[in-house]
């Protein structure tokens, strides 16, 4: 616990930072979701096959709408395999209803593509292959400080190739980092 005490000391410094690009037009201040204001995440949850973690990072190009990227690696079995998959995503997202600069609720549409591999057994052979799809993500946020979120969301993919389920299904909860 005593290890725990810098730490937090150190992130809620960063997040008492105060960006610019939270000012608004007309001179209005606006907290969260506004043209300029760049994000780090991180998140984790279950999948169809197992469980997953990853790691993106995006900006907000204009009110509410944002672009991001992500990687993220997923374990899991299928029948007698474990699976592993690396999956990047590039993403656009519209931020259509908040609550008071607290509570966000948003939309992201992307593309998608994995590297899946699985361990061979004895009874399958299977092929280390490149995947690509679409995706589709609702989001809610929650503002805990001036530039700290957290976030639940739930991805779902269609795959153009059926390799080991054509549609994938990404649950998880994350912390975003609002930063210059």
């Amino acid at each position: 616990m005593k290890k725990l005490i810098p730490i937090l000391f150190v992130l809620i410094g960063l997040c008492s930072i105060d960006a610019e690009a939270q000012k608004r037009r007309k001179n209005k201040t606006r907290l969260r979701n506004v043209e300029g204001m760049k994000y780090l995440e991180f998140s984790g949850g279950v999948s169809g096959i197992g469980y997953y973690g990853q790691a993106g990072g995006g900006i907000y190009f204009l009110d509410k709408m944002s672009i991001k990227g992500n990687v993220s690696m997923e374990r899991g079995r299928v029948f007698d395999l474990n699976i592993e998959r690396i999956v990047g995503d590039l993403q656009y997202g519209y931020t259509f209803y908040g609550i008071e600069s607290t509570l966000f609720i948003s939309l992201h549409v992307g593309l998608t593509g994995s590297f899946d591999r699985a361990k061979q057994s004895e009874l399958f052979s299977v092929e280390e292959k490149i995947n690509f799809g679409a995706l589709l993500s609702p989001e809610v946020a929650l503002f805990i400080l001036n530039n700290l979120s957290v976030f639940a969301r739930s991805e779902q993919r269609l795959m153009f190739k059926e390799n080991f389920g054509r549609f994938r299904n990404y649950t998880g909860v994350g912390i975003r980092l609002n930063i210059r």
